[in-house]
């Protein structure tokens, strides 16, 4: 806050031999001098004033700024506020055009600024404001730009700051704005709404040492109507491993792949083409490790995506996608709620995975994993979390699961491998294994139902009970999976499909769906300590929580086997008598370690649990109560208490061996530290 200077009396300074009270000295200003004080005074209120000066800590200002564009209008309106309660000085707005050219005339700045023209070049332009009051207060520009005949994409960018005062870091997140805009002609113009991906298959995910690989990547533009998918500057990044050396590839008419860098470029893609399609084979090394080997593309373009969007569509995280050789991990997997992309995989003549020698018809599930990038995989090998509704904060952190109707997960029918050779499939249920609480059957008011969404209508499936199931006759379908109660649900599934010369052929599947919670837990060896002195030994457990959840009551039982522990240290929680508790266990990797005379290699098992359930009072309408207990909860009219495991999906590593292990701690060197006696020192 910039205030003016005083023009009273100014304290006189103590000399540092008289520490006496301030005194009064006279009047500044007067007759044409400043005393001292007020000359100093001035002084620091001239750096105030001066460029790049740091903000006083007491000013409150606030500065934003903002482009607005409407179809079929060229100019798009800059504006710029103070939300702050004090006034901003000296505030400069830079914006920035690329793919077009400022008009000279620039127009006539706002009423209340003072200074309007390009920084030394058609693309850059200086919009000065001496002083802009806060609480609100903002002006508007329409930007005037150059017309085009061409159709061109143009990019405005505006940053507003203060040559004064420099703004909290909490205050600047918009500081900076950035829009793109589409030119059909000189008259017509449209916001872009911009959506891609890239996704990449293989032939042969088990090719043999120094064999051949094909990758397809397919670039695909998901906006093909209008004007608002047309893109420019496209490329896709491929990054190849090292045991991977690349071979040939086959780019499409008007675009290159340059090996030597690894960028496919697109360039101009218009929205009438849909999608783009590169073919590059690679050569497996004689000593490459056939899992390690990940092919990664990254597909960006202008305008970019918004990474933040309500459309189910305009989400960047597709725009990345990496494929391994190898077959996926035997151990379940867990993936994203809400929806599962099902594929009935046809292999007719074809024997890579997940086909073998014989003709047969696969259900499959290919998704993306966070660390080997798409993977097919069984259905058995897949946990599904049913999608949390948060409705209330519960402890600062942990959100609910409500038990309503619209608690669902959308099932994904991926028709499209399917051929003309193929006349028409079958999908339907074989069973359904519910929750053994004792609360659900299948009947009348079921707490499980199976809908999907064909030709626009939806319909309880399977039409005529569990078994009947649906012929779809190849068409695509997508089915919503709905619960009303918490619990882990496995459900098997056939399906059939007759091939024109292979004849009918059948699989089944199992999914596994869990509503609630989820902490999968683990427990193993961690080694050799490097706290642990060389002379000593000791076991040395390590607990993971590879979530998605907080396990809210975690704890390790240690069978030590005859063996004896002189000394425990947990980094979390407690030990006592052969139980480490860790208590809340977000995740993490906390050790104990436990100081032992039994000898080198001499084992012990560590085994991990969560020791409570999840529990939750829900009330008549389906929202969740303040209540945490039965007795309370139950005492609510209409209200239901219902509990369910933190699902742990992957047991196998619940338990494991842990041996003892010398230190690798070096022996403690000696060190002197002397000083010299110092006069009327008390102590040291």
């Amino acid at each position: 806050m910039t205030r003016p200077l005083a023009r009273d009396t100014c304290p006189a300074q103590p000399s540092p031999a008289q520490p006496s009270p301030a005194q009064p000295s006279p009047r500044c200003g007067h007759e044409g001098h400043l005393c001292a004080c007020c000359a100093g005074a001035l002084l620091l209120a001239l750096l105030l004033l001066a460029p790049g000066t740091a903000q006083a800590q007491a000013s409150d200002i606030d500065l934003a700024v903002s482009i607005a564009l409407t179809d079929n209008v060229q100019n798009p309106t800059i504006t710029v506020a103070n939300y702050g309660s004090d006034d901003a000085y000296h505030v400069q707005v830079v914006i920035e055009v690329d793919g077009i050219t400022l008009d000279s005339t620039l127009g006539r700045p706002p009423i209340g600024t003072v200074d309007l023209h390009p920084d030394h070049s058609t693309t850059t332009l200086i919009w000065s404001i001496p002083r802009m009051p806060g609480k609100g207060t903002g002006y508007e520009h329409e930007l005037r730009t150059a017309s085009t005949t061409t159709r061109t994409i143009v990019q405005y960018t505006a940053t507003v700051h203060s040559r004064v005062f420099l703004e909290p870091e909490a205050l600047q997140h918009n500081n900076h704005a950035e829009v793109w805009q589409i030119r059909i002609s000189s008259s017509q113009t449209e916001t872009p709404d911009p959506a891609y991906a890239i996704e990449i298959t293989v032939d042969n995910r088990f090719p043999q040492s120094q064999g051949s690989v094909t990758f397809t990547l397919v670039a695909e533009n998901l906006i093909t109507s209008g004007n608002k998918g047309h893109l420019s500057d496209a490329q896709v990044a491929v990054l190849l491993p090292t045991g991977l050396t690349y071979s040939s590839s086959s780019p499409p008419t008007g675009t290159s792949y340059d090996s030597n860098t690894g960028i496919w470029t697109i360039g101009d893609w218009p929205q009438t083409t849909a999608t783009h399609s590169l073919t590059l084979t690679a050569m497996l090394g004689a000593n490459a490790v056939l899992n390690e080997q990940c092919v990664t593309a990254e597909l960006s373009a202008n305008p970019p995506e918004p990474i933040d969007s309500t459309e189910e569509y305009n989400s960047t995280a597709d725009n990345r996608t990496t494929v391994c050789l190898g077959k996926p991990p035997d151990e379940p997997v867990l993936v994203s709620s809400g929806k599962v992309p099902w594929t009935m995989y046809p292999c007719v003549g074809t024997t890579t995975y997940p086909c073998n020698t014989n003709d047969t018809l696969e259900a499959v599930i290919i998704t993306t994993t966070k660390d080997r990038g798409e993977q097919i995989f069984q259905p058995e090998n897949i946990v599904i979390q049913v999608e949390e509704r948060p409705t209330r904060v519960v402890d600062g952190s942990n959100l609910t699961w409500l038990i309503k109707e619209d608690s669902t997960v959308e099932l994904s029918i991926d028709n499209s491998r399917m051929t003309a050779d193929w006349t028409h499939w079958l999908w339907k249920i074989s069973s359904v294994q519910l929750p053994t609480d004792g609360h659900l059957s299948i009947g009348p008011g079921t707490t499980l139902t199976f809908t999907w969404v064909h030709t626009g209508t939806k319909a309880q499936h399977p039409p005529g009970g569990l078994t009947t199931g649906w012929d779809a006759l190849k068409t695509d379908f997508t089915s919503y999976v709905k619960f009303t109660a918490l619990g882990t649900y496995i459900v098997d599934f056939t399906q059939e499909n007759t091939h024109s010369t292979a004849g009918n052929l059948s699989d089944t599947g199992r999914y596994t769906f869990h509503v609630g919670p989820i902490a999968e837990l683990g427990v193993q060896d961690a080694g050799p300590n490097p706290a642990v002195p060389s002379s000593q030994r000791a076991f040395t457990i390590m607990a993971l929580n590879n979530g998605p959840d907080s396990a809210p009551a975690a704890q390790v039982t240690v069978d030590l086997q005859g063996a004896t522990v002189s000394q425990a240290i947990a980094s979390q929680g407690s030990y006592n008598n052969g139980v480490w508790t860790l208590g809340e266990f977000p995740g993490g990797a906390p050790t104990l370690t436990l100081i032992t005379t039994a000898p080198v290699d001499t084992p012990i098992t560590a085994t991990i649990t969560n020791t409570e359930d999840y529990e939750v009072c829900i009330g008549s309408t389906g929202t969740d109560l303040d209540h945490d207990n039965e007795t309370d909860c139950t005492a609510v009219t209409g209200a239901s208490w219902h509990t369910a495991t933190y699902y742990d999906y992957n047991s196998a590593n619940n338990t494991a061996t842990v041996t003892a292990q010398a230190g690798t701690r070096g022996a403690a060197a000696n060190i002197i530290v002397e000083w010299a006696t110092q006069t009327g020192a008390s102590t040291y």
